[in-house]
């Protein structure tokens, strides 16, 4: 998006008030005219995994339910004229719109300074890459410090990142707290599906990572999915360049697994013995 808009106040003074209530008042006769209804049920039904196209995170209730907020994408303060533009009028997540954007000027930054910014109805999707994250020099030790990369990395990328605080949001929301958790979804995966024992040698550590990371990537953005598939490419690169510590940690977590369902087996064993010995 890099037209000039014009805003509320490159009009002259005394039209200002009357052109804001009348582009406002033609905004509110949506909701009675059903057009609001239509116009979320129309994006609703267009999307494959329903959810906030801002942060890829948030669910998006169905049609007849209350609808998720409709975002002015340019705010109807500064600019009047697209108050009823169905066009500036974007289905949001509840965290995007009244935390992050709220009314901020998707065009304008700090300091007056010109952006550009994705056009929401017309760009493609943006592919996230956790490559130069480090493992072990996050929190704690134990987790990686998150270098979060975007493809493609544009200036209206940055515009998006800055309005909704994207990375941030990812390390401190999802990264951080789902990484020890997803090493224990690879260990019940690799024993379940791929094989009931511990990888011999990095290459098929490597091999069960990629197979892993293939199986990620079809479930696209549902449940965040996206940031997983990324943590485990990251996480295969590393054992191929030989991050021992990293391969010992996923080695200890497959065989934590192992255990855990030998333990369940032996238990089931002895359950059925008792009941045959009733």
């Amino acid at each position: 998006m890099r037209c000039s808009c014009q805003t509320i106040s490159d009009l002259p003074t005394d039209v200002q008030e009357s052109i804001s209530d009348l582009f406002h008042f033609a905004f509110t006769l949506l909701t009675p005219l059903g057009i609001r209804d239509v116009h979320y049920q129309a994006i609703y039904s267009a999307t494959k995994y329903h959810v906030c196209p801002f942060c890829g995170c948030e669910y998006f209730d169905a049609p007849k339910s209350r609808r998720e907020a409709l975002d002015h994408y340019l705010p109807e303060s500064e600019y009047p004229f697209a108050a009823v533009n169905l066009y500036n009028l974007v289905p949001m997540g509840n965290k995007c719109n009244s935390r992050y954007k709220i009314a901020q000027d998707i065009l304008w930054g700090k300091g007056g300074m010109r952006r550009k910014a994705f056009n929401p109805y017309n760009h493609s999707v943006v592919q996230i890459s956790l490559d130069d994250s480090e493992p072990f020099a996050g929190k704690n030790g134990q987790i990686p410090r998150w270098v979060i990369g975007f493809e493609p990395d544009c200036d209206e990328v940055s515009t998006w990142n800055d309005v909704f605080e994207i990375r941030d949001r990812y390390v401190r929301d999802v990264l951080d707290d789902s990484f020890k958790s997803w090493l224990d979804d690879f260990a019940n995966w690799h024993c379940s599906v791929l094989a009931p024992s511990a990888p011999n040698d990095i290459s098929e550590l490597t091999d069960s990572l990629e197979r892993y990371f293939g199986y990620l990537v079809e479930y696209g953005f549902k449940d965040r999915v996206f940031l997983k598939a990324a943590t485990f490419r990251m996480i295969q690169k590393q054992c191929q360049l030989g991050n021992q510590r990293l391969i010992n940690l996923i080695n200890r977590t497959v065989l934590g697994r192992l255990s855990q369902k030998a333990l369940i087996s032996s238990n089931s064993d002895r359950d059925a013995a008792t009941v045959r010995s009733l």
